[in-house]
């Protein structure tokens, strides 16, 4: 997810996400939401839930796995259970990376996605850029190719040619 949408639901929510960039060692949120844009809106309705049913609820961990959202937290009280439960049924249906109706797609990874993002994902990334971002685990600057057609990661030129592969 963006990082600015990230932020955004840290700042409406910090009490829920409190372990945001929290130390690796002691919370999974150290690696910030891992699922894209397209679920955001799914996230905030689901932040807003759960706080106001569960206002002690400390997510653990949110990312995708399997073509759909996870929402892992510190325990739950019944209502913040369904709906979390509710989020990622729906997740499975709605496309990770613009938010419209989407199914799960098999490629070597599954995904929710709508028809429109499917056929974009198959992008050849000729057109791409060069950005400089912090390695999330080691903390080491690394320059990282990226299409802007689709948005993946290209190439990670810190890598290239480092002997720590």
């Amino acid at each position: 997810m963006k990082q600015e949408l990230e932020e955004a639901l840290v700042r409406d929510f910090p009490n829920l996400y409190r372990d945001y960039g929290g130390d690796m060692a002691k919370t999974c949120m150290a690696w910030g939401f891992d699922c894209g844009d397209g679920w955001e809106s799914l996230i905030r309705d689901l932040s807003e839930k759960i706080t106001k049913v569960d206002p002690d609820c400390v997510a653990a961990q949110v990312k995708e796995k399997f073509g759909g959202l996870r929402f892992y937290t510190n325990g739950n009280t019944e209502e913040s259970y369904k709906a979390i439960c509710e989020a990622e049924t729906l997740s499975e249906k709605t496309c990770e990376i613009c938010g419209k109706p989407g199914s799960i797609r098999v490629g070597g990874w599954l995904r929710c996605l709508c028809e429109e993002c499917h056929t974009h994902s198959k992008c050849e990334h000729k057109n791409v850029y060069i950005e400089d971002s912090p390695d999330p685990i080691l903390r080491l600057p690394r320059e990282l190719e990226i299409c802007k057609d689709c948005g993946k990661i290209v190439r990670n030129l810190f890598s290239e040619g480092n002997d720590c592969d």
